[in-house]
């Protein structure tokens, strides 16, 4: 990206983890990953007109480029994650994981298919302070539940962590779907 103000910024994203601008140059692998050259190819030039949120989930859509030659890149925070490059017409071309919902017919994450906007989150329940400490007692318990014992964490790579309340929450499943249908 280029800034006005700051010139030249990289923006980092962890599928599933996090979005930001940075002015730290990593080194770049000698073979970008296809879906790398994909993203290169279609966004490469164009200006970024738009950043907004898709409902209330946590997707962030970037749009580049005006109308029919526009490209959108939407980010999904959530479980594993993933990036998706789509045409103007929300047309799937590039995906980093393809994915399919169960719950929702005929939703999928796959080169070729229109982005599942249906997917999205777009109403808030009301909930009582007596639901969101219902589901915190239920994550916490889940949590407990998955606890690794101390030898096996010692073993486990820097990557594979002891579960914690906010990977309960991050995992989705069923502790917040009564705050959004």
């Amino acid at each position: 990206l280029s800034l006005p103000e700051k010139g030249k910024v990289s923006l980092l994203v962890e599928a599933g983890v996090r979005f930001h601008t940075t002015q730290y140059v990593r080194q770049m692998p000698d073979f970008p990953s296809g879906f790398a050259m994909k993203l290169r190819k279609h966004i490469r030039g164009k200006r970024l007109n738009e950043i907004s949120q898709i409902g209330y989930d946590r997707v962030i859509m970037f749009t580049f480029g005006f109308k029919e030659k526009a490209n959108h890149v939407i980010i999904e925070l959530y479980a594993s994650g993933n990036v998706v490059l789509t045409d103007a017409n929300f047309s799937i071309l590039s995906v980093l994981r393809t994915h399919v919902f169960d719950d929702v017919a005929d939703a999928r994450v796959a080169v070729g298919s229109k982005y599942p906007f249906n997917t999205a989150t777009t109403e808030l329940q009301p909930c009582s302070s007596a639901d969101v400490l219902k589901s915190i007692e239920k994550a916490l318990e889940d949590s407990k539940e998955r606890r690794i014992s101390e030898a096996e964490t010692k073993r486990m790579s820097k990557k594979k962590t002891k579960p914690t309340l906010k990977t309960a929450f991050t995992r989705g499943g069923n502790h917040f779907q009564m705050f959004g249908k």
